[in-house]
């Protein structure tokens, strides 16, 4: 199951994604692949816009970007890639959880 926690330390938000879907064979498993495309679309997206706000560290089930999200830009980009994370979720509810 891939876990995705969503925190709002002050003025940041932070998006934390742990786990394997296990949805399909460990490298073909579309689902992990979705949600790590979506934490590094948010990353790419986000130094984009201020790359000196942004935080992240990439590892095989174990993933998080913080932002600032002071920049009406960057809400914007978290909002999207949340979107995703939510599709996702709905989508494979067995093998997703958002927890905020």
């Amino acid at each position: 199951m891939i876990e995705i926690s969503v925190t709002k330390p002050l003025d940041k938000m932070r998006i934390e994604v742990k786990g394997h879907a296990e949805y399909g064979e460990y490298g073909s498993d579309i689902v992990c692949a979705a949600a790590s495309i979506l934490l590094y679309t948010l990353r790419e997206r986000a130094c984009d816009i201020d790359q000196r706000s942004v935080i992240s560290v990439m590892t095989a089930g174990d993933s998080f970007v913080e932002v600032d999200i002071r920049n009406q830009r960057m809400r914007e980009c978290v909002n999207t890639v949340l979107t995703g994370f939510r599709l996702l979720a709905t989508n494979y509810p067995d093998n997703v959880i958002i927890i905020d």
